[in-house]
């Protein structure tokens, strides 16, 4: 079990009252200032029963994103916001790229293809991981059963993804024997957010080696751009080899989106494994709810050669530029 390390653990609170009067952007630089590394995610799908919606807009939910370091992510602020203000756009937004959207149906092939790429370049030249965990939504469905959608208790499908995703960083932080704690940025405006943020206490943060993840805009936090291509993508490459759509997109940059090709995961829960996956987050969740220290234990004597190898060249510091 990793030990707490409490004078880390309120960085978050101390970043947000130093910038209370100051603009998101500027809340998330003070808490990047904190840590060395940093993930960025978004999802594809929304999670059946929260908001007004009684069921998901789509057959999957997929919580994606990259992991790099800090440094590696300011390089990457600068081009991206670069080639996106070249092209006259406040934000990249993958969904109205893919379906030719505003303002993209006015683009021919040529141009589209010489943007696009720009963008998929910056991506290889920065992501050090990408990870991506979804869920089917029937199965998610057959797991809870419709009438447990309004249990205060319940255990949302973003919950287990976006939780995957941070266990996955967090496994190879602890085997890397990380000393920081890791920050993780979601995008804002998920209805699951806030009852999957109150579902990690400090003990689990510490225990995770984590920050208190946040929820943040894409325009704010730029590299969730990239977040937010990553899950749209996966998740329509997953839909299209699982046989749930049989029209296939125009066009797929998955492929292009999973980088570096041998640095990531991309897993979609089958139904035995959600089931006890969920049982055992929802029992973890009614103990914390008692009060109770509910965190994660993770086994380094189980650790491969190839993990530690592949934890270790994850979290290297960058070399420095020189001139």
């Amino acid at each position: 079990m990793l030990s707490p390390r409490s004078s880390q653990g309120n960085v978050a609170h101390l970043a947000t009252s130093l910038f209370a009067n100051r603009s998101p952007r500027k809340v998330v630089m003070g808490m990047l200032a904190a840590n060395r590394f940093t993930c960025h995610w978004d999802e594809s799908g929304t999670d059946p029963g929260t908001g007004t919606k009684s069921k998901s807009d789509k057959d999957l939910l997929i919580v994606a994103g990259y992991f790099a370091h800090v440094d590696e992510w300011k390089d990457f602020e600068k081009k991206w916001d670069r080639t996106v203000k070249s092209a006259n756009l406040p934000y990249f937004h993958m969904v109205d790229f893919a379906n030719l959207n505003s303002p993209y149906n006015g683009w021919d092939e040529p141009r589209r293809k010489r943007f696009i790429d720009r963008l998929l370049h910056i991506i290889a030249g920065t992501s050090r991981a990408w990870i991506a965990w979804g869920i089917e939504i029937d199965a998610y469905m057959e797991v809870i059963k419709a009438k447990n959608l309004l249990d205060k208790d319940i255990v949302r499908a973003y919950h287990i993804c976006a939780r995957k995703c941070i266990q996955s960083v967090a496994l190879w932080s602890i085997i890397a024997r990380h000393p920081h704690k890791v920050l993780h940025i979601f995008d804002r405006g998920n209805a699951a957010w806030d009852s999957f943020a109150a579902s990690l206490p400090q003990p689990q943060l510490d225990s995770l080696n984590i920050l208190a993840p946040i929820a943040q805009s894409k325009t704010d936090v730029i590299p969730l751009q990239a977040a937010d291509a990553l899950a749209h993508q996966t998740a329509r490459h997953l839909e299209l080899s699982m046989g749930l759509k049989k029209k296939e997109p125009r066009v797929l940059y998955s492929k292009e989106l999973w980088t570096p090709p041998m640095s990531g995961i991309c897993r979609v829960i089958d139904r035995p494994t959600l089931s006890q996956m969920y049982w055992d987050e929802r029992r973890a969740e009614q103990l914390r709810m008692r009060g109770f220290d509910v965190r994660q234990v993770v086994d380094l004597g189980k650790a491969t050669p190839l993990q530690v190898r592949i934890a270790s060249e994850l979290f290297k510091e960058p070399q420095r530029k020189h001139g």
